[in-house]
């Protein structure tokens, strides 16, 4: 049966822009395999565990935890400017933790599957404001991710194989380590790391060289709106280790 609704008001000390919430009595501890798009989203789930990203990179942050006995008939308020919802499966009761792994509260919810919905709100890019959060829970069997409300400045563009300038790219992280995977390393950079070519992003940068070996083609990987393997040209991946190299 579902939880009467109950309300719980916490306070939580994120680190790296992030805190973390586990079903009670399991030992799994999966910050290490969040998915690049649970990043982008800033809420993922492994079915146990949950990251949830904030904008304010540490501090203390207030989070209250609504337990409902039906689910909500509508979004929050304009107020709340991200809305995300996940699934957790059966299990105890909600663990939630300060960074890096101190428990500040456990939280009764029901033992079946449930559905997590986060909203944010007061906050803005350069972590400024009262940000703090609200996480409603309710029964309900599990169900993929959906982001009900994006806030502008986390939304990015759908992931391409062509970048802005129209080189051949395969972007995302996951998807550009795989086909890193299957060339060769040529270099890596050095931090300052020079600037990733195809970008429109002043802060990008590019980590290391690669080459096809099927058709020789030069491919550099960096971050730009997300982690990506891009073709650049035999002259520019030479002026990439020119430039690394004269830092040495």
């Amino acid at each position: 049966m579902a939880a009467s609704n109950a309300s719980h008001s916490l306070l939580v000390e994120p680190d790296y822009s992030q805190f973390y919430m586990r079903r009670g009595g399991s030992d799994a501890w999966h910050s290490a395999d969040v998915p690049s798009f649970g990043y982008e989203r800033h809420l993922w789930s492994s079915g146990t565990f949950v990251y949830v990203g904030t904008v304010r990179q540490y501090g203390t942050t207030a989070v209250r935890v609504d337990v409902l006995d039906a689910p909500p008939t509508a979004l929050p308020d304009g107020a709340w400017q991200h809305v995300v919802e996940e699934s957790l499966g059966a299990g105890g009761d909600l663990e939630v933790f300060s960074w890096p792994s101190e428990p500040v509260a456990t939280i009764p919810i029901p033992h079946d599957p449930v559905r997590l919905r986060v909203c944010w709100a007061e906050f803005d890019e350069d972590g400024d404001g009262d940000e703090h959060l609200l996480v409603q829970i309710w029964e309900q069997d599990l169900g993929a991710p959906a982001v009900l409300r994006w806030w502008p400045p986390w939304e990015l563009p759908v992931a391409s194989d062509r970048s802005v300038d129209g080189r051949r790219q395969f972007e995302g992280l996951e998807v550009a380590l795989e086909a890193a995977g299957r060339m060769e390393l040529v270099a890596r950079f050095d931090h300052p790391y020079p600037t990733f070519h195809g970008s429109t992003r002043a802060s990008s940068s590019a980590y290391a060289l690669y080459r096809d070996p099927h058709d020789g083609s030069l491919w550099a990987y960096g971050s730009d709106v997300r982690h990506a393997l891009r073709e650049i040209t035999p002259i520019e991946a030479e002026a990439l280790r020119q430039q690394n190299d004269s830092k040495s």
